[in-house]
C-alpha cells in the first residue's frame, strides 16, 4: 500500500483538520505532563496515555521529546500575536494607551502558573540541546516586540523603533517577574507591582 502523504492534504481536509486536532491534543497533554513531572521526569509514553492515544501517533507528530518541549513553549508564546488587537498609534497618548494594555496582556499571559513552570523547565534544559533560548526567544519574547514597533512605528524613527520596542517589553516584566519565576511572590500578590512597572515603562519607551 503506498504511503499517504499528511504534507500534501489541503485545509478543507478533512483528514487535514483530524491531524491538525491531533496534533493540538498531543501538545496539551504534553504541556499537563510537563508541568505536572517535570522535564525529566516525563517520557513520551506518559505524554501518550495522557493524551489518550498510542506512542506511535505521538512520534509521528513530534520527532522526539525536546521537540515536543520546544513545541509547547512557542505555541503559548505566539498568545503574544495579537496584532488585530493594536493600531498603528497615531498619537504618543495613543501609543501610551496600547503600550499599556499589550503590557497588561503580556504580564498576565507570563505569570500564567504553566507558563512559569515551562520558563523554569526551559532555563534548566537550554544546556542540554543546543538552539533551545533561541527559538523560544524568537517564537515568543521577539514576536511581542514586533507588535510593540508596529504600535510606535509611526512615532520615532526606524533606527529607535525596536530599542523602544525592546525596553517597553522587558521593562513590563522588571524585577516583578524575576520574583515570580523564582517563587518569591505569587501572581495575585504581584499586581500592584506589574502595574507600576508597566506604566514606567511605557513612559520609558515614549519618552
Amino acid at each position: 500500500m503506498p504511503s499517504v502523504n499528511r504534507r500534501s492534504w489541503k485545509p478543507e481536509d478533512k483528514r487535514y483538520a483530524r491531524a491538525v486536532e491531533k496534533r493540538q491534543q498531543i501538545m496539551d497533554a504534553a504541556q499537563r505532563v510537563f508541568v505536572r513531572n517535570g522535564y525529566e521526569r516525563t517520557s513520551m509514553e506518559a505524554i501518550a496515555l495522557e493524551a489518550g492515544v498510542g506512542k506511535m501517533t505521538v512520534y509521528r507528530q513530534f520527532a522526539d521529546k525536546p521537540s515536543l518541549f520546544v513545541a509547547c513553549s512557542s505555541e503559548r508564546c505566539r498568545e503574544m500575536l495579537v496584532p488585530e488587537m493594536f493600531e498603528v498609534a497615531k498619537s504618543l497618548e495613543e501609543a501610551r494607551a496600547s503600550l499599556i494594555a499589550y503590557g497588561e496582556l503580556i504580564v498576565d499571559l507570563l505569570t500564567q502558573q504553566d507558563i512559569v513552570m515551562l520558563y523554569r523547565m526551559l532555563i534548566g534544559e537550554a544546556n542540554h540541546f543546543g538552539g533551545l533560548g533561541q527559538i523560544f526567544y524568537e517564537e515568543g519574547p521577539r514576536q511581542g516586540i514586533h507588535v510593540i514597533e508596529r504600535i510606535i512605528a509611526r512615532l520615532f524613527d526606524a533606527s529607535e523603533v525596536r530599542l523602544r520596542a525592546q525596553t517597553f517589553f522587558w521593562a513590563s516584566l522588571g524585577d516583578a517577574y524575576e520574583r515570580v519565576v523564582l517563587g518569591v511572590i505569587d501572581r495575585e500578590t504581584s499586581v500592584t507591582d506589574f502595574r507600576a512597572q508597566i506604566e514606567m515603562a511605557a513612559r520609558l519607551a515614549l519618552g
